[in-house]
């Protein structure tokens, strides 16, 4: 658990308060005003922003950092603006409330280290919003890969990374309060993690418990289905479905996974995988097999999307047994 104070972080909170009711009332200024907003469309066309002016909205995933990241596109525009201001033709009102909304340096400071700091949120929202994978694992997988982003935050100690070590703690702080101390919402993902077993993501972070667990819980549905399916695992077909998964990975552009990974600041992330003995049985020997066909899956996914897709093949033509509990 974090050893954290967050009513300590008064004074971070208010300085994002007023810097965000800068923003906000900078934007609401701009689109209510027709000079305004003619000149700022000007601006945009000699710096070559596409992005237009958006307010954020608590009920919109990110419009915060959306609002944060738009303005730092905007500052070459914002800060002629300021220069010019006098030779636009606003009214009094206007010019009065101009100044009062510039934002300094430490405005400008704030708004990247936030921007920073929220991005691999911006991130997962994207990874987990695919139509056509299993997104359990890939959830579960994003939130420990935040936490760990966030952690990371503790040990910093430069006055250049103290903003951003802070916000990091501070969601941190909060990520623990509406996750792992609401018990309902993590046994909610903990209780599917059998279905992890088909996202190589989810089921790399599970620990040691939770992976013998899925496991069991997969051969009890194994064997009050009793299914009698005899065909064995060949490798030769598992390398087959692996190679051309590798193949098609390959023609990939950079993926949601590889964008997320770099938002946290890592190029891949280690798994804690590890192998058991065959047993007798057709069932324990194809989950031993595709143990080592996760492994592979996984290290290969956080470098490159190429996702479950072919794990789902090698299940239903390779590993039927395994197959039909999950599908079960």
């Amino acid at each position: 658990m974090v050893d954290f104070d967050s009513s300590a972080c008064g004074e971070e909170q208010a300085s994002i308060g007023v810097m965000m009711t800068k923003c906000q009332s900078f934007i609401k200024l701009v689109n209510k005003s027709s000079i305004l907003k003619s000149y700022v469309n000007e601006l945009r066309r000699e710096f070559d922003v596409k992005r237009t002016l958006q307010l954020d909205c608590k009920s919109r995933w990110n419009s915060s950092h959306r609002l944060l990241e738009t303005m730092l596109l905007y500052r070459k525009l914002i800060n002629k603006l300021h220069s010019e201001k006098h030779d636009i033709k606003l009214n009094n009102k206007q010019t009065k409330k101009l100044p009062s909304i510039e934002l300094d340096k430490a405005d400008w400071m704030l708004i990247e280290a936030i921007a920073r700091v929220l991005q691999p949120f911006v991130q997962a929202t994207k990874l987990i919003s695919g139509r056509k994978h299993c997104t359990i694992g890939v959830s579960f997988f994003s939130l420990v890969q935040i936490r760990e982003f966030l952690e990371d935050g503790k040990s910093s100690t430069s006055n250049d990374s103290r903003i951003p070590s802070r916000l990091k703690q501070l969601l941190l702080f909060y990520m623990e309060q509406y996750f792992e101390k609401d018990r309902h919402q993590w046994h909610l993902i903990k209780v599917m993690r059998f279905l992890m077993l088909i996202d190589p993501l989810g089921y790399g972070v599970l620990n040691r418990l939770d992976r013998r667990l899925s496991e069991r819980e997969l051969q009890e549905l194994q064997e009050q289905t009793n299914n009698d399916v005899s065909d064995t695992v060949e490798d030769e077909t598992i390398g087959s479905s692996l190679a051309t998964a590798n193949r098609t990975a390959m023609k990939l552009k950079e993926s949601c996974m590889a964008k997320f990974l770099n938002s946290i600041e890592r190029s891949n992330v280690s798994s804690s995988f590890y192998r058991r003995s065959h047993s007798k049985t057709i069932f324990s020997e194809e989950l031993t097999a595709y143990r080592s066909l996760v492994q592979k899956q996984y290290n290969d996914t956080v470098n490159c999307d190429k996702y479950v897709e072919a794990v789902r093949k090698t299940l239903t033509t390779s590993m039927p047994s395994l197959f039909c509990s999950i599908s079960s």
